[in-house]
């Protein structure tokens, strides 16, 4: 392919509401053009905001206990009120392993991680706590 003919393509197309976009589709092509294969560049393929998922962690689980979501890039966030100390936070998928694990220090109010997720059903669960329970449905 001709990087400067879908380059020509890709600025003729900017408009008002989806110049920002193109820019960033610009931006990767650029740096793909190059040859240069980087984090960067492999980040340009997923320019969607992730789909936030909200829960509370109380001294008696989380509420809500679930949430149900599309498949993509979803920012997992967790408020912590449970009053416990350092947290060990497990996100697996039911019928499979483990997707991440992330140590919260005592004392912190909040934890947010982002997740590429696929059609399936997950639990987020505190090691130290098996009966704490967060369910994510992706569809």
């Amino acid at each position: 392919m001709d990087i400067r003919k879908h380059i020509g393509e890709t600025t003729s197309g900017l408009t008002q509401s989806g110049g920002r976009r193109s820019l960033l589709a610009l931006a990767c092509l650029l740096i793909l053009g190059a040859g240069a294969i980087t984090a960067t560049a492999l980040s340009c393929a997923s320019t969607q905001q992730p789909e936030e998922v909200r829960t509370v962690l109380t001294p008696t689980g989380f509420e809500p206990p679930e949430a149900t979501r599309t498949a993509g890039r979803i920012r997992l966030r967790v408020t912590n009120q449970s009053g416990a100390g350092e947290l060990t936070l497990r996100l697996t998928l039911v019928d499979g392993g483990l997707v991440g694990e992330a140590r919260v220090p005592s004392g912190a109010a909040e934890w947010v991680g982002e997740f590429e997720l696929s059609a399936g059903k997950y639990v987020l669960t505190e090691a130290s706590n098996p009966a704490w329970l967060f369910y994510v449905i992706v569809q």
